[in-house]
């Protein structure tokens, strides 16, 4: 049972698991369906801050699966098919595409990623990839910035490194360029 007020529930299981939640929107199959007791998250679309103990507060997810498995995260904004979905208590990260920033996980902060694709295996702080496929291959690389399509393609443990244009040192996989 829902304790709390000014929540909305629309679609099978939406808020199915809900406890004590104040100023949620969960819309969709299965949305905002974890034992949630985080305040001020908006979930729409199918799992979306689905399957998960979610505490975080001020999270927006809106798409398939997106934000599905956030727990103490807070302050995220997801928007797009598996965007942050594997994100735990990851925060303050804004993911807008399909599979943006799609594998981000392990409390990491501040990443911004706008584009099918980007971002899609970072797993490290303070990046920002906007473009298709703009930094998809990233993984433990902080602090890089690219813009343009595949740009910053495959780095891996770079950082600190900018990359403006398509395909922009697409093929640097580590050190600081």
């Amino acid at each position: 049972d829902v304790t709390g007020g000014n929540n909305v529930c629309i679609g099978f299981r939406a808020g199915e698991s809900a406890t004590s939640i104040d100023s949620c929107v969960g819309i969709g199959k299965g949305a905002y369906d974890g034992a949630n007791t985080g305040d001020n998250n908006i979930a729409i679309g199918r799992d979306s801050i689905g399957n998960a103990a979610t505490t975080g507060g001020g999270n927006i997810c809106i798409g398939v699966e997106a934000g599905k498995s956030i727990t103490a995260g807070e302050y995220n904004v997801a928007i797009g098919y598996q965007a942050l979905d594997a994100s735990d208590d990851a925060g303050s990260n804004t993911a807008v595409g399909a599979f943006a920033l799609g594998a981000l996980d392990s409390n990491v902060s501040g990443n911004v990623a706008v584009g099918m694709k980007a971002g899609m295996n970072l797993d490290a702080d303070h990046s920002t990839f906007i473009g298709w496929k703009c930094g998809e291959d990233a993984s433990s690389g902080y602090h890089n910035t690219g813009v343009g399509s595949q740009a910053l393609l495959n780095v891996t443990t770079g950082y600190s490194s900018t990359a403006v244009v398509y395909q922009a040192l697409k093929s640097m996989d580590d050190g600081v360029e």
